[in-house]
């Protein structure tokens, strides 16, 4: 394999103490010195961009972030507390809630704040349920560090995959020792109970739609670099008529008004811009959700096997 580096050892019976010492200050000295400790990367070793954002990047209740960050942040300043308390050293968290309400952000935000190895896994990228092991494996040697694992669900569903994520989760034989495990679902109702529980996932977090105020200081999020006409004044009146519209919609509304202004040669987003761009983010997300409660989903996974195994 290019890149790998493969070292061969013969030695004498009477030679074997001496090679077993050199072979364990070898594996300490790759430990040790492994260029991964951490960085930002993927499940096959790819660097991650890394975008410049904090939590003021993210709209969310003032009590639900604090909690995120002493969970997944400063988590790795008290191995010492847990160690005198007797405490295995490692952390499990649930982020689950609509799409769009701001998952995949809390993990961009969390892989540039921490000063631990992250690594950033998709369901995609688990292709068996022996995967896990080779994941917990990894960010124990790259430790301490965070294990960022999207869509677990999707991953859940192969066979076996359950029993492996609670073996390693359980961190047996202090494989899990340093490691903050975070799962993300669109689906909490797919999550297994066996995992729901403290010593798997002790904190859950369900990111709920904004309420009103939220979706203000959303939209004045994203817009602050934007010139809005009556800005204070049509961006209250949007955040009342916005109701059960997920941060991306809100997003997404203010970057279709300025591109309506463009459009217009204009460089100021007036109040006609704002409605048409909300009428479009509205019938737009009302057409994939009732087309989504049209889909059969278990008939549809079964197609897509039948149409697999023609292949």
């Amino acid at each position: 394999m290019e890149g790998t580096l493969i070292l061969n050892l013969s030695y004498s019976d009477s030679d074997a103490k001496a090679a077993v010492l050199f072979i364990n200050s070898v594996i300490k000295y790759m430990k040790e010195n492994n260029f991964y400790i951490g960085e930002k990367i993927d499940v096959n070793g790819k660097f991650l961009a890394i975008e410049d954002i904090d939590f003021d990047s993210v709209v969310l209740p003032a009590n639900q972030k604090k909690s995120i960050k002493i969970g997944a942040l400063d988590f790795f300043k008290k191995k010492e507390i847990y160690a005198k308390a007797g405490l295995s050293f490692k952390r499990g968290m649930l982020l689950t809630g609509q799409p769009g309400t701001g998952k995949t952000l809390l993990g961009k935000i969390l892989m540039k704040q921490t000063e631990s190895t992250f690594i950033w896994v998709t369901a995609a990228m688990m292709q068996e349920a022996s995967d896990v092991d080779y994941l917990f494996r990894m960010a124990s040697e790259l430790g301490n560090c965070i294990l960022f694992l999207e869509d677990i669900d999707d991953y859940l569903e192969k066979s076996g995959a359950v029993d492996v994520l609670k073996t390693a989760m359980d961190g047996l034989g202090g494989l899990n020792d340093g490691i903050v495990t975070i799962l993300c679902t669109n689906f909490p109702d797919r999550i297994p109970k066996a995992l729901c529980r403290p010593g798997r996932l002790d904190e859950i977090f369900i990111l709920q739609l904004p309420d009103e105020a939220l979706r203000y200081k959303i939209l004045m999020q994203v817009s602050k670099e934007m010139d809005l006409e009556n800005r204070e004044e049509e961006l209250q009146k949007l955040a009342k008529e916005t109701e059960g519209l997920t941060p991306a919609c809100l997003k997404e509304i203010i970057i279709y008004s300025l591109l309506l202004a463009v459009d217009d040669e204009r460089e100021t987003i007036n109040k006609e811009d704002l409605s048409t761009a909300t009428f479009k983010v509205k019938d737009t997300k009302e057409t994939v959700t009732d087309r989504l409660s049209e889909i059969d989903e278990k008939k549809l996974v079964i197609e897509i096997k039948k149409s697999k195994e023609s292949d």
